[in-house]
């Protein structure tokens, strides 16, 4: 692992390996690292299950899992810390692994399962479509990453975090290219 930063807003972000990636590629395992940013934190397996809605057992698992692989650290009282100072991050320019296509299938899984059970007030579900040159995708790519960065500085950027939510975003071909049958 290393520190890398990037270029929307000259954040510091925590570039992980795939392997390491690959260990921790349910959504639960961020979901917990970003709990942990919420006050009112608990580190008690049935609560954080609670908040989460996963189990306990899965909740157990992905704390020795982040701590094994260098996300979770003990301070000197023995108390857990997200060693990342909350900036974990996976992605890695122009490279794709399974563990990588899981985490979004799960992520966009979610989403879908949210249009069904959690009230409109509570979420924003959009989609947009255009035509565009496909030359485009390059600058789309770095748009959508910029925009990421920024809308999570903002939002974190108030001092009571009380609720932990994901944004996925697609931006996806709806034809084939230039009419190529696949």
């Amino acid at each position: 692992s290393k520190l890398k930063i990037e270029s929307a807003d000259q954040e510091a972000f925590h570039q992980i390996t795939i392997d390491t990636f690959a260990i921790i590629s349910e959504p639960y395992h961020y979901a917990l690292l970003e709990l942990i940013k919420t006050e009112n934190f608990k580190w008690e397996s049935r609560w954080i299950a609670q908040r989460l809605n996963v189990t306990i057992s899965e909740v157990n698992i992905a704390i020795e899992r982040l701590e094994r692989v260098g996300l979770l650290d003990r301070d000197e009282n023995n108390t857990l810390f997200d060693s990342t100072n909350g900036f974990s991050t996976d992605i890695r320019e122009g490279l794709t692994s399974q563990a990588q296509k899981r985490f979004q299938e799960r992520s966009l899984e979610q989403a879908v399962n949210a249009i069904q059970s959690v009230p409109v007030e509570l979420r924003d579900n959009t989609s947009m479509t255009m035509a565009i040159n496909a030359a485009d995708l390059p600058e789309a790519k770095k748009m959508i990453k910029n925009f990421r960065r920024k809308f999570c500085q903002q939002l974190e950027s108030n001092t009571a975090l009380n609720e932990v939510y994901q944004l996925t975003i697609s931006f996806i071909p709806l034809t084939n290219k230039n009419g190529v049958e696949k």
